[in-house]
């Protein structure tokens, strides 16, 4: 968006806005550094965040949830959640795969107990712009990592005539209530929007 209205393209911006939910927030920053290029430079970006976090939600965890969804785009920036396989990630190298779970799930932690500390008619909101994000994409990630770890052990069993590896049924269990709570809250008004597709459910039963 910068290098566009850098390089002259001034008049019209156009933004593929196809899936408008879960993309709030991006879209609201298009609009808002749209309308005004050089009120946002780089360096105001946190700042932008955090008051988006403040208006949604209130400042007292306004801070904590702007750390938290800047956390999550740029854990998301590793490998887009639609393009994760079970050979995204090294289960040998530098304990790659475990530390892309283990800051996945820290980061639900920390947004699952904000969810928990805010008022009632705050978490509807929340969950769906914020908590369900990160806990679906921490899940994801576990899951391809399962399925990873199911196929290395297979081979490894098969070597040494083992016992086989663990299911990834938990896994997909806890996904499944995560859209489950995001089909139900505020009366079913985002119902099916985070239906799961088909293709990651195979994928996940393959291991």
């Amino acid at each position: 968006m910068h290098l566009a209205y850098a390089y002259g393209a001034k008049e019209i911006w156009i933004v593929n806005v196809g899936d408008i939910k879960p993309m709030e927030y991006p879209i609201q920053f298009f609009m808002d550094y749209a309308w005004n290029p050089d009120a946002l430079p780089a360096e105001r970006l946190p700042d932008y965040t955090r008051h988006w976090a403040e208006q949604q939600f209130g400042k007292e965890h306004a801070a904590e949830i702007a750390e938290i969804m800047t956390a999550y785009t740029k854990y998301n920036a590793r490998r887009k959640p639609e393009l994760l396989s079970p050979e995204t990630y090294s289960l040998v190298d530098y304990r790659e795969a475990e530390t892309v779970v283990a800051d996945y799930n820290a980061l639900a932690e920390r947004a699952q107990h904000i969810y928990d500390a805010i008022p009632p008619e705050s978490k509807d909101a929340f969950y769906q712009l914020v908590l369900h994000p990160v806990l679906a994409c921490s899940n994801l990630n576990e899951l391809y990592v399962t399925v990873a770890k199911n196929h290395f052990m297979q081979k490894k069993a098969a070597q040494e005539q083992t016992a086989c590896p663990k299911s990834t049924g938990i896994v997909q269990q806890r996904l499944g209530n995560f859209v489950l709570l995001y089909n139900i809250m505020a009366g079913g008004k985002w119902r099916h929007m985070m239906d799961q597709t088909i293709s990651v459910t195979r994928t996940a039963a393959a291991g």
